[in-house]
């Protein structure tokens, strides 16, 4: 069932280290894949170990667990299983959340340095085709499952029977009279996978017996033309994406449109966010054309786009969540090593220095404090400016996000304004090196 390209692959993996875990459901799929895995691996004195997620999702799901651990058990496999919690939203398929979950369980109970084996075959690719075909996905999608892919830096996801069919995989299980277990839930044509399986699919297969196969051919097609888009969008990502993973209005409207929306998929992608609608993608065209003073926005599953100096941001649902929240002023007593958030959330340590730009110590009759949003039309005087400026022209010429602006820490002696934290000191407040003064004062640092 492995090909010869495979074992060499496997033998590869193994001598650069890697542990081989198999995603056990304990399904005929899975039961032949660990067959197999262990059947090469026992030859080399390659420790195979077997994860059960239980998702608890079916009343014979601790009946499945303890099949799947009594099946490893007896082919000389080391066995993991893993329960999951699954709370259903509106938004999600209860099949999406628990591959989800799945996957999460593998990879937290899997060696740092592991091949995670999972049993897709070739009629669950069809299954897959259809299902994006259905959803009106471009080639990206329609690639479906790659053969290899990363989890996370140093575990792969290894799928060696995409080339298989269903039929051979139970012909194979009966031959070597291997026992399986029969997911009841497999015969509810209400999720949409089971429907294609039970009444769409066999009826392709009769009428076209290399149905499967010419569906898997077409996903290998698909698959090639968006490794050729990778490479365009990886190309066009030199000039428009900067250091920090910000797109650039003026280098993304120099391209083609064809190659624009490449590049913004890429962009999203290489940041783990799920790919945009073609109604969002239309949306985010409207924000790189939108005047440079407009602060538009577009709400992505679990993030936001947002434009701000001729940039495109990408915020993250832990960023959003952070913006939401309203900072209140607090009276402080300044400590060494005192620990705060910056306004993009990053973390400050507080320190004394006898040396280099600092903010002189408080003295007994001023009361130290910590603002926030302060008045716009507040004046300071930041030590890189020669005259003062309002708090709101101080800002922009910092470049300082606006959705971030109103988390800037602000601190007063009394009612003067000393300092913004992580940006600059007030010059009435600062305190520099000189022949003859050694005098303390704070300064921060980032962590």
């Amino acid at each position: 069932m492995f090909t010869p390209e495979q074992i060499i692959e496997l033998d590869k993996y193994h001598q650069q280290g890697y542990q081989f875990v198999v995603a056990f459901s304990g399904g005929v799929d899975s039961t032949v894949l660990l067959y197999l895995v262990q059947h090469h691996c026992q030859a080399l004195n390659i420790p195979v170990t077997a994860i059960y997620v239980n998702h608890g999702l079916s009343a014979n799901a601790d009946n499945w667990q303890q099949h799947c651990q009594q099946t490893a058990e007896r082919i000389g496999v080391q066995f993991k299983s893993v329960k999951v919690n699954i709370q259903q939203t509106s938004r999600q398929s209860i099949e999406q959340l628990a591959r989800e979950a799945r996957y999460q369980a593998l990879i937290q109970h899997s060696a740092d340095k592991s091949v995670i084996f999972a049993g897709q075959h070739q009629d669950d690719q069809t299954e897959t085709f259809l299902l994006r075909l259905k959803r009106g996905s471009g080639p990206n999608g329609l690639a479906c499952m790659r053969p290899l892919r990363n989890l996370t830096e140093n575990r792969l996801l290894y799928r060696p029977l995409l080339h298989v069919s269903r039929e051979q995989i139970e012909a194979f299980a009966q031959t070597n009279k291997l026992n399986w277990i029969e997911d009841e839930s497999n015969k509810n044509d209400l999720f949409e996978r089971n429907f294609l399986r039970n009444q769409i699919i066999p009826q392709f297969k009769q009428k076209w017996p290399q149905f499967s196969a010419m569906v898997n051919r077409s996903a290998e097609l698909c698959n090639e033309y968006q490794l050729l888009a990778d490479e365009l969008a990886q190309i066009d990502a030199k000039n428009a994406i900067d250091s920090n993973n910000r797109l650039l209005v003026k280098a993304c409207l120099s391209i083609s449109q064809h190659r624009q929306n490449n590049l913004i998929r890429h962009w999203l992608q290489s940041q783990q966010v799920l790919l945009p609608s073609t109604k969002q993608m239309q949306q985010i065209e409207q924000v790189l054309l939108a005047k440079e003073d407009a602060q538009p926005v577009v709400q992505l599953a679990c993030s936001q786009i947002r434009r701000f100096n001729k940039k495109l941001y990408l915020l993250k649902q832990a960023e959003l969540d952070w913006i939401a929240q309203t900072p209140n002023n607090i009276l402080v007593e300044l400590k060494p090593q005192m620990q705060l958030l910056a306004a993009d959330a990053k973390s400050l340590t507080i320190k004394q220095v006898k040396q280099g730009r600092r903010i002189r110590l408080a003295t007994a009759q001023e009361q130290v404090s910590i603002r926030y949003n302060i008045k716009s039309s507040t004046k300071c005087l930041p030590d890189y400016r020669q005259q003062s400026r309002t708090i709101k022209k101080i800002l922009q010429e910092l470049s300082i996000e606006p959705w971030f602006r109103h988390k800037v820490a602000y601190l007063y002696y009394n009612d003067s304004c000393v300092a913004a934290l992580g940006y600059w000191i007030d010059k009435h407040f600062l305190l520099e090196d000189s022949s003859d003064s050694q005098q303390p004062g704070w300064t921060w640092g980032y962590d």
